[in-house]
């Protein structure tokens, strides 16, 4: 039995790990990917403000971050290791990737006005919290982790981490009113049109995969032409955006020590996903649990409103008190990085290896 990345031999079609024709499910599997890709591209920049719009007019960002979500969940679900750890280090990859060659703000963010902390020419706050603790768990983690818990897939999450993340999205918004000043109103627009196109996209997903039903987290594969075209987006994208803010370029060494941060990232993808290989266990065809799905977005909408108001009127504390809390974050998700390091440092799990398998 072929994996999906595999190649059809003669009149053999080209099958998913438990045996379904990956051609049949074309439909579900690129619609799943655009459901995914807008939740989680609304958590990570439209919670973030920085494109608070992402339904309709926000496409672009849509696309430009759904390709690096597409190739970083296919490397997961080809080896079944769809954890919430290994999603929380795709995110790192991705922060470390966009945010050095697309947007240069690891080196110099275009809102540095001077006193932007940096060590070795590589910004403090913008390694420690926008990519290592924003990127990590609010652009991949924690929206894909929720929005496999609703069609199915329960243990990717247990009860008591899905309360609490559930608790924890809405203060997402105070960031928005407490460094914009965003009027709570525009917040409920934006937010109710963004929630708008996530149910669009999971009716389209669901209509797919009445026809064509996931089995398995290994249907969501892509194929090797699949997988072909996405990679080569990928470059066109990095090909056309390197120019952009060339004057934000930083010397060789900070240059050389942003490279090696993504590589690292890279790297420890890699190691989780060895880590985590066969962790998501089987599971029946996908059914979207509606009414879960509908709870979350209407207590995420009905929270953030509260939350945005309750911003505004405390301002001008909200401010600093956002800052604040921003930096406390930066102590513990860090820290839970560092910790995976460690944990998977070559040598260790050589070790572990050898006193496993004798």
């Amino acid at each position: 039995m072929n994996e999906s990345s595999g190649k059809s031999s003669g009149t053999t079609p080209v099958t998913t790990l438990h045996g379904t024709p990956t051609g049949t499910l074309n439909n579900t599997r690129w619609s799943w990917y655009l459901l995914v890709s807008l939740i989680a591209v609304t958590s990570a920049e439209g919670l973030s403000w920085s494109t608070p719009l992402i339904f309709p007019t926000g496409i672009f960002v849509l696309v430009i971050y759904g390709l690096h979500y597409l190739l970083i969940m296919d490397f997961l679900v080809r080896r079944r290791a769809l954890t919430l750890r290994a999603l929380a280090v795709g995110g790192v990859v991705i922060g470390f990737t966009t945010e050095s060659l697309l947007t240069k703000v690891i080196w110099n963010p275009p809102w540095d006005e001077g006193e932007t902390l940096r060590i070795l020419g590589v910004g403090v706050f913008e390694v420690g919290f926008i990519v290592l603790v924003w990127h990590a768990w609010m652009s991949m983690a924690l929206p894909v982790a929720l929005t496999l818990r609703s069609f199915g897939l329960a243990d990717i999450l247990t009860p008591l981490q899905t309360r609490r993340i559930l608790l924890a999205l809405p203060l997402t918004m105070w960031i928005a009113a407490g460094l914009n000043g965003a009027n709570p109103l525009l917040i409920l627009l934006y937010s109710a049109l963004n929630g708008f196109g996530i149910l669009l996209a999971a009716w389209l997903f669901q209509h797919n995969a009445r026809r064509q039903p996931f089995r398995d987290v290994t249907d969501m594969a892509l194929t090797r032409r699949e997988r072909r075209i996405v990679w080569g987006l990928t470059i066109l994208v990095y090909a056309v955006f390197l120019p952009h803010r060339a004057e934000a370029f930083p010397a060789a060494g900070p240059f050389v020590l942003g490279m090696a941060l993504v590589a690292g990232s890279i790297w420890l993808l890699g190691a989780v996903r060895r880590a985590d290989t066969r962790q998501m266990p089987p599971v029946g065809p996908w059914r979207f649990q509606s009414r879960q799905f509908l709870r979350y977005l209407g207590y995420f909408l009905a929270a953030s409103l509260v939350l945005s108001v309750v911003a505004l009127v405390l301002n001008p504390v909200a401010l600093p008190l956002t800052f604040v809390l921003m930096m406390l974050s930066i102590v513990p998700g860090d820290a839970y990085m560092l910790r995976l390091v460690w944990r998977l440092r070559p040598r260790r799990v050589q070790l572990q290896e050898v006193i496993t398998h004798g």
